[in-house]
C-alpha cells in the first residue's frame, strides 16, 4: 500500500464498514382510497413487516469521500469471493 522511504499521512488512510439496513416500502394513503357502499366490507390492505427486506452495504473511505459503496444484490451470499472481486477490486 505504502512506497518504501516515501512520508506516511493520514491522508493515505482507508477506512471501510459494512452494515445490513433493514427497510419497508407502505403505499401511500392516496392509492389506499377508494369508495364502499354500506353494503360490502372494506378490502385488507396487506403491508410488510419492518423486516421482511434488508439489504447488506459496504461502504470504504478516504479523507476526500466514499471511495467504494457496495450494495449486496438480493439472494446473494456475501462469500469471500464476492468480497475480493466486487469489493476489494475496487477499493485498490
Amino acid at each position: 500500500m505504502f512506497e518504501p522511504h516515501v512520508p506516511k499521512s493520514l491522508f493515505d488512510t482507508v477506512t471501510g464498514n459494512e452494515t445490513w439496513f433493514p427497510f419497508f416500502i407502505i403505499s401511500p394513503k392516496r392509492l389506499n382510497r377508494m369508495c364502499v357502499d354500506g353494503q360490502g366490507d372494506r378490502p385488507v390492505v396487506l403491508r410488510s413487516g419492518f423486516q421482511s427486506r434488508k439489504r447488506m452495504f459496504t461502504v470504504f473511505f478516504n479523507y476526500s469521500g466514499p471511495l467504494v459503496v457496495d450494495i449486496l444484490p438480493q439472494d446473494t451470499a456475501m462469500t469471500a469471493t464476492y468480497y475480493v472481486q466486487n469489493v476489494l477490486s475496487h477499493v485498490k
